[in-house]
């Protein structure tokens, strides 16, 4: 079959061909007929394929759907296909660029009504249309189409980390406003953005700081659940029960391949889905417990929507809407399948984290090839020995590299034991009858392997006996510590590893769980799994044979609150709803109603149960069966239809509830209708509802949680969490820089009392704005000087009402009760007495004020001993110049370097102040590296800077490709506000913006190099030295010979630290050497020393500090402080010390606090109790990179490197 552009053209020639095709169908809303011809012009149009190319490649596409014979054909479905024979063709590239990425077309209405505020207004705004549906569409834009293959795979390998890659293409990274910019033209202050209420500029120190703050917002949705919520996923093809904080925390930079459960909109079945972005939202508000019936349990914000039903129709309700009575959806049924028809326990030994020295493999030399014989000799000086016995130490086996298929006959055990496991065992029912009985009845210590049953249960005994026989070919044997106890045992550490460690069971009763791969099994090896667990830790029960009805019910009980988790998500796989009750001492799951027995029982033998009482009818229908009557719209429909009889009239109008079985016959008697069909669906459906029993209201969460589920474009939208698994719905930095500057003309003649309102003003509304960014918290910064600087002293001052009102230096006074004004603030803390993580509070200081102003800044030395809140920016090194103009980042840039930009007349930037126009200097991109690989990557020093120097390059071709993305932003106004204009002048220029490039682990790079930490040899440090400046040299020359404007500067890297180190150990395993292992691995961050490096404090600042003037941005010194309580007076002769002797031009101190919500009193130190009321609710604070945040919001590595702190007792 030859198909050529002539066949395209004549269509009367060819109909024949084109009957053979589908229809293909449009997302309009009609069809057409399949034409070849548009498959051949796109790709064309899109790839840019030749003319030959792209006839082959239709002609396969064609012939591929005429042999499969599809009956249905979509625009998507094509042009999977055609990307698929793309691939096979080995055009990858012109794949990338063909792919479809995104959400499937939906009514836009329906996709802004779906769970957003009822006032539309407050979400109309880019932001929120981008967390709803574009953050993933985002990443895969980057990644496809704006960065090459180089350097989407640097990111995603680690060479290299493109920080907020979700907003690549859309916004620049962070920003610092001129506050004069709304003080002067008021809110907003471009006169060019219709799409809201624009107020003129303030006329009070109050409105003014309310402007302030909400501009903050403005220029930045939904809440969602707290940190320690529940949620189910699957990640690694591994099951797990984690607190959502967790998960959203460690993917919050780097989405991985993570999947949760919900339901599908279209087919009402609860199925795996992928999370396709996750939320960190700024919350502040209170959240409600709600408590379902059958134990089921979630907490919500107030505006976080579950899920109930309303006319038949299943509809997303806030949590501040939902009352005691209504009913909510929850899973009924859960598909979960995964084909495991064998466990390879040599595998998941070798690919554990846990060493096993003492393990052999044998049963092994018929197996190998006289090559690997050879080679066994080759790398093991006892390979002889080792033949003869016919067992090769485990780490050797793992050296030879035989292949999987050989495995199925070896043996495993561990030295001196007789006992073997087979390598490879094979699934069946025995086996998981046997992990039943154990999570039940199992005990183990070091050697020793138990099942313990009562000696009454001869025939439980025999049947233990003979599957564990069957499986493993040994003996259990008979052990009789107590009279009425039997104990099947073995002497043998290599079943006690292979059940609690390997299978992952767990030791204790309080730590059982099931084991790990049991969730996706077929259903029958799960029915087997239950019953061995039920017959020792179940017992059957009828209620009072005199009642009415008799209820029968089987339980199990146990200590383990994880296991009742496990339990329930395997009763929901086969389709049974168990009630679950969370007791002090002992967790019981139940199973109701004849429905649910019946399923549960068909792997039962008669003799298994045993029953209180003679009679095990089941006549009660288990509530989740039922459907409440007036959430269907039942009784307002038919309650009085003549289709039916008084017995089903009766039910509707007088029941709350009805049976499936009833209902069914009901609508049999109904005319078809969509709601008719609506019911039939909800019936059928993975889906039950159960009603609201109790709504709790919580304290106060700094923060809320939240998943987007939308693989593949379908718009799921919900995800299961909570304990018994509910169906929830799922829903760069700002700053100021010269506050009390600018704002000290609208404090003029106003009372302390009421300056001290209006900077409390400041400070909680510009705290309590909305998260933006997708679940980044709104990362915000003042910057304050007790005085008004020399550069703005003569600057015209902007007052009430935007007029003139002098210069600034005319309100000197006025700035310094400003100064303390904050302080005050930041030192009582919120209502609760709780610090302010937001605003940053940065305190700029000069060797003239220091004394000037010593009253004041001793203030903020109290500040620092209660709250651990301020920053300080110290300009007194020779290094530093006069005017600093801080970013909310910790980057700041130098006033001449602000000159040199913003002014370009030469003879102009001779005399030019930086503050003679607004100055809004910000970085478009940052982009990190990753420098302890670099020296992983090098044979020497001098092929670790040519590998550095690349790897500088690589991030200044990916900077200046978000640069043009930047300025055609503007260009085309997708960036309203940063594109407005005040008096024809843009707000925001793009020539006024840095691009950033960061660094992570210079510590682990010179010790990769050298064998010696930065703080351990004086060559160390000095070759670090070598490297920043030759960091910052490389820089400045891009800089030069680009025109774009470069710069180095240590990256917070919350999150990449991490994220780089644990690449780095799955990439280059034998070579990194993070801090800390595993999940908790990380690098110390940019030149910073080890934290837990034992050195001298004023040694490690001094030393530290050196750095500062090479880097010259974003630097910082963290002094972590101990428990015991600083003197305020010492602690200003350190800071003064500090700022006089040293290098240094940015530190905090941090004290760890604990926040006690039940006392609502903030504890200096790390404690999980509060020392007060000794509750263990409590909230431990600290500082995690340049922000105060709970520790346990902390990712694995932050909390490795909290824990490592070395603190300091300053007296």
């Amino acid at each position: 079959m030859v198909i050529n552009q002539d066949c395209y053209e004549d269509e009367e020639k060819h109909d024949f061909m084109k009957n053979l095709l589908p229809r293909v169908f449009r997302s309009e809303g009609d069809w057409v007929k399949f034409d070849p011809s548009k498959i051949y012009q796109s790709i064309i149009k899109e790839t840019g394929l030749d003319n030959t190319s792209a006839e082959k490649i239709t002609e396969i596409v064609v012939r591929r759907i005429i042999s499969s014979g599809i009956k249905f054909l979509s625009g998507p479905h094509i042009r999977e296909i055609v990307c698929s024979v793309l691939s096979e063709q080995h055009f990858e590239e012109e794949r990338k660029l063909y792919t479809r990425i995104g959400m499937p077309l939906m009514d836009y209405e329906e996709i802004l009504n779906f769970g957003v505020n009822e006032n539309a207004n407050q979400d109309m705004n880019p932001e929120s249309i981008h967390h709803w549906a574009a953050n993933r569409i985002s990443e895969e834009y980057a990644l496809l189409r704006i960065l090459n293959s180089e350097e989407a795979h640097a990111h995603l390998y680690g060479d290299i980390h493109i920080h907020m890659l979700r907003y690549f293409d859309l916004r620049p990274f962070c920003q610092a406003w001129d506050a004069r910019m709304i003080l002067e033209h008021g809110l907003p202050p471009v006169s060019n953005w219709p799409h809201c209420s624009r107020s003129g500029p303030a006329g009070s120190l109050r409105v003014a700081v309310t402007h302030l703050a909400k501009w903050l917002g403005i220029i930045q949705g939904e809440f969602s659940l707290p940190y320690d919520e529940t949620v189910l996923i699957e990640e690694n093809n591994i099951l797990s029960w984690r607190k959502i904080g967790d998960v959203v925390e460690e993917n919050l930079d780097d989405l991985k391949t993570i999947y949760t459960f919900a339901f599908n909109p279209k087919t009402l079945k609860m199925e795996k889905q992928r999370i396709t972005n996750v939320f960190k939202h700024n919350c502040n508000e209170s959240f409600l417990k709600i408590n379902l019936e059958y134990g089921r349990e979630i907490t919500v914000t107030r505006h976080h929507s579950l899920f109930t039903l309303n006319d038949g129709r299943i509809i997303p309700v806030k949590g501040k809407e939902l009352k005691v009575g209504d009913y909510v959806v929850v899973p009924r049924k859960i598909n979960y399948k995964k084909e495991i028809k064998s466990l390879n326990i040599l595998k998941i030994i070798l690919e554990s984290s846990e060493k096993y020295p003492n393990w052999y493999v044998r049963s092994v030399i018929k197996n190998l090839s006289q090559e690997e014989i050879k080679k066994l000799r080759k790398i093991d000086k006892w390979a002889n020995q080792h033949i003869f016995n016919d067992s090769i130490p485990l780490e050797i086996f793992k050296k030879l590299n035989i292949s999987e298929s050989k495995w199925k006959n070896l043996k495993i055990g561990m030295a001196r034991s007789p006992y073997e496991l087979p390598a490879v065992i094979e699934l069946s029912k025995e086996l998981l009858f046997i992990l039943g009985v154990y999570v039940a009845e199992g005990s183990a210590c070091y050697k020793h392997f138990n099942i313990t049953l009562d000696k009454h249960e001869k025939s439980l005994i025999k049947e233990v006996k003979e599957k564990f026989y069957s499986t493993f070919k040994v003996y259990l044997k008979d052990r009789n510590p107590h009279s009425t106890v039997n104990q099947l045992s073995l002497e043998s550490e290599v079943y006690r590893i292979l059940f609690e460690d390997l299978f992952k069971i767990g030791h204790k009763a309080s730590n059982k769980k099931a084991p790990f791969f049991i969730f996706g099994l077929n259903e029958k090896y799960i029915k087997s799994f239950l019953r061995g667990f039920f017959l020792r830790d179940g017992h059957c029960r009828n209620s009072n044979p005199k009642k009415k009805r008799i209820r029968n019910e089987i339980f199990g009980s146990t200590i383990s609150n994880q296991l009742i988790k496990d339990l329930n998500f395997l009763l929901l796989r086969l389709g049974i709803v168990p009630s679950i009750s969370y007791g002090k001492n002992i967790n019981r799951i139940s199973i109701y109603g004849q429905h649910n027995l019946s399923l549960f029982l068909d792997n039962f033998k008669d003799s298994d149960l045993k029953w209180n009482y003679e009679d095990t009818s089941c006549e009660k229908s288990p509530i989740p069966l039922l459907l409440p009557i007036n959430h269907l719209g039942l009784r307002s429909r038919y309650g009085n239809s003549s289709n039916l009889n008084y017995i089903e009239r009766a039910i509707l109008n007088q029941k709350e509830r009805i049976g499936r079985n009833n209902l069914y016959s009901i609508l049999a008697k109904l005319e078809d209708s969509p709601y008719k069909k609506r019911l039939e669906k909800f019936i059928n459906s993975d889906l039950c509802v159960l009603r609201i029993n109790t709504i709790k209201k919580l304290p106060k969460e700094e923060f809320a949680f939240d998943f987007e589920v939308s693989p593949n474009g379908e718009f799921i939208e919900n995800f299961i969490a909570g304990k018994g698994l509910i169906i929830a719905h799922n829903s760069g930095g700002q700053g100021y820089d010269y506050i009390t500057t600018f704002l000290a003309p609208f404090a003029k003649g106003l009372s302390e009392r009421e300056i001290e309102q209006s900077m409390q003003c400041l400070i909680f509304e510009t705290n309590q704005i909305f998260a933006a960014r997708g679940g980044q918290v709104p990362f915000t910064s003042i910057s304050c000087t007790p005085t008004v600087p020399k550069g703005l002293t003569d600057i015209p001052a902007i007052g009430p009402k935007g007029k003139i009102v002098g210069s600034y230096g005319d309100y000197k006074d006025e700035c310094l009760r400003l100064f303390d004004a904050l302080t005050d603030v930041y030192i009582e803390g919120d209502h609760n007495g709780k610090l302010f993580g937001f605003p940053k509070h940065e305190v700029k200081m000069k060797k003239e004020w220091l004394k000037e102003f010593e009253p004041s800044y001793l203030k903020v030395m109290k500040e620092a001993v209660e709250m651990g809140t301020p920053y300080f920016l110290n300009m007194c090194p020779d290094w530093m110049p006069d005017e600093i103009h801080s970013q909310c980042c910790r980057k700041f840039l130098r006033g001449d370097e602000i000159v040199s930009k913003c002014i370009l007349d030469p003879e102009k930037r001779k005399k030019g102040s930086i503050w003679e126009d607004y100055v809004t200097i910000g970085s478009l991109q940052s982009v990190s590296l990753n420098l302890p690989r670099y020296a992983y990557m090098a044979d020497n020093e001098d092929q670790y800077f040519e590998i550095l120097d690349e790897k500088l390059e690589l991030c200044s071709r990916i900077l200046i490709k978000k640069w043009y993305l930047m300025e055609k932003r503007l260009q085309t106004r997708h960036l309203p506000l940063c594109s407005g204009t005040i008096d024809g002048k843009s707000i925001f220029r793009i020539e006024d913006q840095n691009l950033s490039i960061g660094f992570t682990g210079l510590n682990e790079a010179v010790q990769s190099l050298t064998n010696m930490e930065l703080h351990e040899d004086e060559n160390a440090f000095e070759l670090g030295k070598r490297i920043l400046n030759y960091m910052v040299a490389k820089c400045n020359t891009m800089s030069e010979r680009s025109g774009f404007s470069y710069s180095l500067w240590e990256q917070p890297a919350e999150s990449s630290s991490g994220r780089f180190a644990k690449l780095d150990l799955k990439h280059f395993p034998k070579k990194a050497i993070p801090q800390s292992s595993g999940e908790s691995a990380y690098y110390t961050n940019s030149s910073h020393f080890r934290y837990d490096a034992e050195m001298p404090l004023y040694e490690r600042i001094h030393k530290q500090g050196d750095y500062h003037p090479i880097v010259g941005g974003g630097v910082i010194s963290h002094i972590w402080l101990g428990e015991q309580k600083p003197d305020i007076n010492g602690l200003w002769e350190l800071t003064k010390n500090i700022c006089l002797n040293t290098n240094t031009a940015y530190f905090a101190y941090t004290t760890d606090f604990t926040y006690c919500p039940q006392c609502q009193k903030m504890f200096r130190g790390g404690q999980w109790t509060c020392p007060k009321c000794h509750s263990e609710d409590v909230k431990v604070y600290s500082r995690i990179t340049g922000y105060y945040s709970e520790v346990n919001r902390y990712n694995d590595g932050k909390r490795a490197e909290w824990e490592s702190r070395k603190r300091e007792n300053v007296i």
